[in-house]
């Protein structure tokens, strides 16, 4: 503090040297242009670091452009990878985009996943799973993330991939991608002090910990002897935890320039992903479109790869995002690194998904009727996936009411029902009650316990107290509209 005022005070003294019949104006200017240079050199910020900065990385994004376009794949020159709103780095829109036109392109050649010589073992990813499952069986939360540690092994795969060809340097075939990805983890729970993360253990998003712990165990034992140091493993698992991508659930990939498309959950993506097989296949998520040709882009590419295509029409300025999927705000912070900006800016996130208690006499779902009624709706048919609660976001603008309810208990309202009832906006009745009162009781207890969890983060500035907080909002709102809903069933009954 005592350098800035030195250096302040120097300035505003030349200012004041400056004749006044100079005019008000221009000595308004010189102190503005004084003030701002002792300011930035007492604090240590020159112009030159910063121009010479953004040049190097200029010069790598067209480094890895080229490699693309050498590999087979492309970039529409529409779109360009630079800074701008709060999410930093994105892809953005230069020139008015269509909906439907395909925007990057990215061939199976160049995606970097796991190798052949360096895998677990099936009884090894068994052990690490099972060993997860154990430890969070006290948390009861191991019907919430089995599937995703069941693709954890991939994860730990991908990430040693990832880290060989970094230590390679220069010589990997990868290194045009490698050398723009980020030098340092995403601000999550890898870089969380010791005291955070025994805190996220605790927490009702203790399996995060025991997922990215159990991670960060297993990359050092698959790269033993193979001369990669902890920074680098660490560093490499933050990469594919925040940046990869899943193919069939079986597959952890990398997709260079495609994973620098931010996220927007739901409604907010305005991309699409679309992937080609080798036998020319092709699978879309999220939208169905009309084949590629003539004003729609350049033609669907050959051979086996992947890209991304706008969902609507797209001004210049907008940014490109995608959708990461069903993912909590506590999820994206401590393993993606970042959290939605919030309902003021359209940019939410759904609650962490949540299972209800196993209800009593529920019909046996071994009826073949029951079983076609229930995949007509597109609901699972196994009973722990009907009591699973996912993306029930109630912080969504125009959201959270009894209608997001209606949706998201369809499945088991039908299955609870014996497939009596599959129209979602049939008004709550009494025989909701049990099913309404279980989904209170749930939420209300998340609630209890994410406010518990807040009040133990000290300082309230830590990096996870905006997300528990809005995991606590979720709970509370959903608490909220079961118990409205709740009285609304036992008042028709009346």
């Amino acid at each position: 503090q005592g350098r800035w005022r030195l250096a302040f005070m120097a300035s505003s003294s030349s200012v004041m040297s400056v004749p006044r019949s100079l005019g008000p104006w221009l000595f308004q200017l010189a102190w503005l242009c004084c003030a701002e240079s002792a300011v930035a050199t007492a604090i240590g910020i020159t112009k030159a670091p910063l121009v010479a900065e953004a040049r190097k990385r200029s010069g790598k994004s067209n480094a890895l452009l080229s490699w693309l376009e050498a590999g087979g794949g492309f970039t529409d020159r529409r779109v360009k990878m630079r800074r701008g709103g709060h999410r930093g780095r994105g892809v953005f829109a230069e020139a008015p985009i269509r909906k439907g036109e395909l925007l990057i392109w990215l061939p199976e050649k160049l995606m970097l996943g796991r190798r052949r010589s360096l895998r677990l073992s099936e009884q090894q990813a068994g052990a690490l799973v099972d060993s997860c499952m154990a430890e969070l069986a006290s948390a009861e939360q191991t019907w919430m993330v089995k599937g995703m540690f069941a693709f954890l092994p991939r994860i730990i795969e991908t990430s040693a991939a990832l880290a060989l060809e970094a230590l390679r340097g220069g010589q990997s075939s990868f290194h045009p991608y490698i050398a723009l990805l980020p030098p340092r983890c995403p601000p999550g729970l890898a870089l969380a002090r010791r005291w955070e993360r025994l805190w996220a253990r605790g927490s009702p998003g203790a399996w995060t910990d025991v997922y990215l712990h159990a991670a960060e165990m297993s990359i050092e034992r698959l790269l033993e002897g193979h001369g990669v140091g902890k920074d680098l493993q660490k560093w490499a698992l933050c990469m594919v935890h925040s940046r990869s991508f899943t193919r069939d659930a079986k597959e952890s990939l990398m997709w260079p320039i495609l994973d620098a498309l931010n996220h927007n959950y739901g409604h907010g993506a305005t991309a699409a992903h679309w992937e080609q097989r080798p036998g020319g296949e092709h699978e879309q998520d999220w939208d169905s479109y009309l084949a590629f040709g003539g004003a729609r882009g350049p033609g669907l590419p050959k051979g086996a790869g992947t890209g991304i295509t706008a969902k609507r029409d797209l001004s210049p300025g907008e940014e490109i995002v995608i959708s990461y999927g069903d993912r909590s705000s506590f999820e994206l912070r401590a393993l993606y690194g970042f959290e939605p900006a919030g309902p003021s800016s359209g940019e939410t996130a759904p609650m962490a998904t949540f299972g209800l208690p196993a209800p009593a006499g529920a019909p046996s779902l071994a009826s073949a009727v029951l079983q076609e009624q229930l995949s007509s709706l597109g609901c699972v048919v196994d009973e722990e996936g009907l009591r699973t609660i996912k993306a029930l976001d109630m912080l969504a603008p125009g959201q959270g009411g009894d209608a997001t309810l209606r949706a998201q208990l369809r499945c088991m309202r039908l299955w609870l029902r014996g497939g009596k009832v599959q129209n979602e906006s049939l008004p709550w009745e009494e025989l909701d009650a049990p099913l309404l009162d279980s989904l209170f009781q749930t939420c209300d207890s998340l609630a209890t316990r994410w406010v518990r969890s807040v009040a133990l983060l000290y300082p309230q500035s830590s990096l996870f107290a905006a997300a528990a907080r809005r995991e606590t909002q979720q709970a509370e709102r959903c608490a909220g509209a079961a118990r409205d809903a709740l009285g609304a069933a036992r008042m028709r009954k009346k």
